[in-house]
């Protein structure tokens, strides 16, 4: 779980690389796998994780969790925070001091992340993905996903295409 906290640490302060976005979200991803991992293996029970941790880990690992199961339904803070007993401002406070991002930065590059898998698909259409990862229209994806990675979904597909 260090060696991915460290690759994700690095990437995220890799602001010159080409995929910078990308390399943080695979990053980002691998340790919300292990992360996740830790967490369903009959070795470590959540009560055992937690116990080791303060409690804002805790809230950070609870916060990860709801992440990773409601972010293609739920992309409000406001949502994670009244899930986790808190106001949407205590829970940032705690996730930038554990984590170094904002709330909404973990939810959107979880979300950009999916979106970049599932445009990986070409049998998929844009519009399909903007409705499987909750946006009320294929616009309002568009925007967020050229917002995320300043390129749009059409761009990013077609990019990927010519590179396989």
């Amino acid at each position: 779980m260090d060696t991915q906290l460290s690759f994700l640490a690095d990437a995220i302060a890799a602001k010159n690389h080409y995929y910078h976005n990308e390399l943080a979200a695979v990053f980002y991803k691998s340790m919300c796998l292990e992360l996740g991992n830790a967490i369903m293996s009959n070795e470590t029970t959540i009560d055992d994780m937690q116990q080791g941790c303060r409690r804002s880990e805790a809230v950070a690992l609870d916060f990860t969790k709801l992440v990773t199961k409601y972010f293609t339904r739920q992309h409000n803070i406001d949502f994670y925070a009244q899930a986790l007993n808190m106001s949407a401002k205590h829970l940032t406070r705690i996730i930038k001091n554990t984590m170094g991002r904002t709330p909404h930065t973990v939810i959107c590059d979880e979300i950009t992340h999916e979106a970049m898998a599932l445009l990986d698909d070409d049998r998929m259409t844009i519009g399909l993905i903007s409705e499987k990862l909750g946006f009320s229209d294929q616009a309002a994806f568009c925007k967020f996903f050229k917002r995320q990675v300043s390129i749009s979904p059409t761009e990013y597909r077609l990019k990927n295409k010519k590179s396989d």
